[in-house]
């Protein structure tokens, strides 16, 4: 008689607790990954140049984006993590055209790869560009050196 009351005792505290934790757990999807920020572009998103040496304003960015901005706020729930994974895909150098031969279609890639799966969290939220300083500033400097 006083084992099945322990069981019996074991068993309704189970409950509860089962109870409980599935009354507070959040509603919706869980949680697999983060949102992704993805940056393309030349030496100004590559951190080249910057003085003293400093990573460039992607790595700052994101700072902010996880300091309190939530993209996916119609998908996250109010406790969401906010920490963004980034892709840094910026080359010093780079031009117009070799952005396109060489960046565009990694960038694409993840684009498709994270937006495509079952996780609404882990999709590309943010993406910058930053192009065309070497494609404006090589010929303008070629033109106003002698050789």
């Amino acid at each position: 008689m006083r084992r099945s009351l322990v069981v019996g005792i074991l068993g309704a505290l189970v409950a509860l607790g089962l109870s409980a934790s599935a009354a507070a757990a959040p509603a919706g999807p869980d949680r697999f990954g983060e949102p992704v920020y993805l940056a393309v572009g030349d030496s100004v998103p590559a951190g080249v140049g910057a003085r003293p040496a400093q990573p460039g304003y992607p790595e700052r960015l994101v700072e902010l984006l996880e300091g309190g901005y939530d993209p996916a706020a119609d998908k996250a729930t109010p406790k969401a993590a906010v920490d963004f994974e980034i892709r840094n895909l910026a080359v010093s150098g780079a031009t117009t055209a070799t952005l396109i031969q060489s960046q565009l279609g990694p960038a694409l890639a993840l684009i498709e790869e994270r937006d495509g799966t079952r996780d609404p969290f882990d999709d590309v939220e943010v993406v910058t560009v930053t192009i065309g300083g070497n494609d404006v500033f090589g010929p303008a400097q070629q033109a106003c050196f002698l050789t």
